[in-house]
């Protein structure tokens, strides 16, 4: 399954009119040869039309940015249902106001 998503993700997501971003919470963390040395289980997948390649960088970049933080992790492991966990990423993907 991973090979065939590496390869649809080579080939890009024809038929897609725009960026789209998918967030899983594993039940059961799988090794990944993290830097950490800590099984994966947040995972925030990005799909994208194959002309959008510099929007896909900066929202790569974006959530990167996002579960680089500790506590944010932590509350999205917590968070009970989908709402919850959009409530999540959209009020820290919202630039503050400074």
């Amino acid at each position: 399954m991973l090979d065939a998503l590496l390869e649809r993700e080579a080939a890009g997501f024809k038929g897609l009119d725009r960026l789209r971003g998918v967030f899983v919470r594993l039940e059961q963390p799988v090794p990944f040869d993290a830097v950490d040395d800590r099984p994966v289980d947040l995972v925030f997948a990005l799909f994208a039309p194959p002309e959008a390649s510099g929007e896909h960088l900066r929202a790569l970049a974006r959530v990167s940015r996002l579960l680089r933080q500790g506590e944010l992790r932590e509350q999205l492991r917590k968070a009970h249902g989908a709402d919850a966990i959009l409530a999540l990423l959209v009020q820290e993907a919202r630039p503050s106001a400074a």
